[in-house]
């Protein structure tokens, strides 16, 4: 899908921000209040696929600070510790849960009682926000 080139809202601006729920352009906090409004999910094919392919699940504004940038998300591949969780094959289903789950903010609290989710979930900050690896402790 190609970026729109003028704000669905008001078309007057370049849209920066993408609704998470239909994925229409808008380019301010304004344009983004007075979309809430009418916005409505695209509808499902009868295999119950989405209208169209969503890029990414967002549950988050798009012009919200909470969003991590792609070189920080690059850091996640780079990290030796996430690699050494990733191994670990309860911990690849309980992320395959977390990522698939139509019900994504349940789904994670529960999932925020796990240990291992608890041990990964805080690494991917860690990283993201670009703190140092911790030193290996020495037996």
């Amino acid at each position: 899908m190609e970026p729109a080139q003028s704000c669905t809202v008001c078309s007057s601006e370049r849209p920066k921000y993408r609704c998470p729920i239909c994925r229409l352009m808008y380019c301010c906090s304004s344009c983004c209040q007075a979309h809430k409004l009418a916005c409505v999910a695209p509808e499902a094919d009868k295999s119950g696929q989405p209208a169209e392919k969503r890029e990414q699940r967002v549950l988050w504004d798009e012009s919200s600070d909470q969003v991590v940038s792609a070189q920080a998300l690059s850091w996640l591949s780079e990290s030796r510790r996430l690699r050494q969780l990733l191994n670990n094959p309860h911990l690849r289903e309980l992320v395959q849960q977390a990522d698939t789950t139509p019900h994504p903010d349940d789904d994670l609290r529960q999932l925020m009682v796990e240990p291992l989710f608890v041990e990964f979930a805080d690494e991917c900050l860690r990283v993201v926000e670009g703190r140092p690896e911790p030193m290996e402790e020495s037996d």
